[in-house]
């Protein structure tokens, strides 16, 4: 999984600023918007274009092997609708926005550790990290949240 935005823009060979300009986009609607009203503008961003996202049709095929659906993401036996598509890109550049943001929240406060909080999914991928508190190096992104596409897990700052 990308742990920063720089990574999934690799991964879905767009140029980094447009990913980071499609994750700026979706952080200063998200709080205003309904998640819904975030995705038209976001495709829009993207001039129309759903990029292809490997990753996503592995996970996809991996929770579709294993019997597995969470309370935001069904998978589906073949391709992938587009809208869907779109929505988990959508959820997983905010979800690793937010990341970047807390931990530079973190670092200037001074904050060594964060430890990772789950979402309620009943998710094994996720629940491997379940309490895992993590030194805030920049070689440490990947054992933070998210996880796998649409990854609903978080983090809090360990205080101690």
């Amino acid at each position: 999984m990308p742990a920063t935005l720089e990574e999934l823009a690799h991964s879905l060979k767009l140029p980094v600023d447009v990913v980071q300009r499609f994750a700026a986009l979706v952080q200063a609607r998200i709080g205003s918007h309904p998640f819904c009203e975030v995705v038209d503008p976001a495709l829009e961003l993207l001039a129309g274009v759903v990029p292809h996202w490997p990753l996503l049709d592995d996970w996809n095929r991996w929770c579709l092997e294993g019997g597995m659906s969470f309370l935001v993401w069904q998978p589906r036996s073949g391709m992938l609708e587009e809208r869907q598509r779109l929505e988990v890109l959508v959820h997983t550049a905010m979800t690793l926005a937010a990341k970047q943001r807390n931990v530079a929240d973190y670092r200037r406060a001074s904050i060594k550790d964060a430890e990772v909080v789950m979402a309620g999914d009943d998710c094994v991928v996720c629940d491997e990290h379940r309490h895992h508190v993590v030194r805030l190096e920049p070689a440490a992104m990947e054992e933070l949240p998210p996880f796998h596409p649409g990854c609903r897990c978080g983090t809090l700052p360990r205080l101690d």
